[in-house]
């Protein structure tokens, strides 16, 4: 019975089944020298005119028609929740690479995102309603749960045929079974 357990445990790590949260909380990573772009743990945020220059441990920018884009190229991930920091007094556009569309207004606080358009998505962006202000915002512990490559098929197939093989032999052998 324990060796059964352990197979199905084996299977289940080679199909990688399990997904790894991740929290982006725009102070463990880095800018670029134009201030453009921050990387954290796998993740690019890149932002067409910049960001705010003064590092406030949150990721800052100013309205106008700034278009913040959130993106990995190793992994596809769901976005679950951030932190709006500061209110977006003109609101926040959030879109997916899905079709994902979520409009805020002036708020702070927790945003939840939810829905299949914000699941195994590569990338979404943020912006302003408003281009016509410069007003700060600021956005912070961005809830992230990474999805795994897909492992080709034959290999866990192979595996799991292996395992079952192994235990047939030690049934014989009378190794693990008395």
């Amino acid at each position: 019975m324990k060796n059964l357990l352990c197979l199905i445990i084996l299977t289940l790590v080679s199909f990688k089944a399990f997904s790894s949260p991740i929290v982006l909380d725009f102070s463990s990573g880095s800018y670029d020298l134009n201030n453009k772009t921050y990387l954290e743990d796998g993740f690019k945020v890149t932002a067409d005119y910049g960001f705010h220059n003064i590092r406030l441990g949150t990721l800052a920018w100013y309205e106008t028609s700034n278009i913040i884009e959130i993106s990995s190229n190793a992994f596809l991930f769901n976005l679950e929740k951030l932190t709006i920091a500061n209110t977006a007094f003109m609101g926040l556009i959030f879109e997916s690479s899905k079709g994902g569309n979520v409009t805020v207004g002036g708020i702070n606080g927790v945003l939840n995102f939810s829905g299949e358009e914000w699941s195994s998505i590569n990338s979404f962006t943020v912006r302003t309603i408003s281009n016509r202000t410069d007003i700060l915002n600021q956005i912070d512990n961005m809830y992230l749960n990474t999805i795994p490559a897909k492992v080709p098929e034959p290999a866990p197939f192979m595996l799991l045929c292996f395992g079952f093989f192994a235990l047939l032999v030690a049934r014989k052998k009378h190794l693990f079974f008395k």
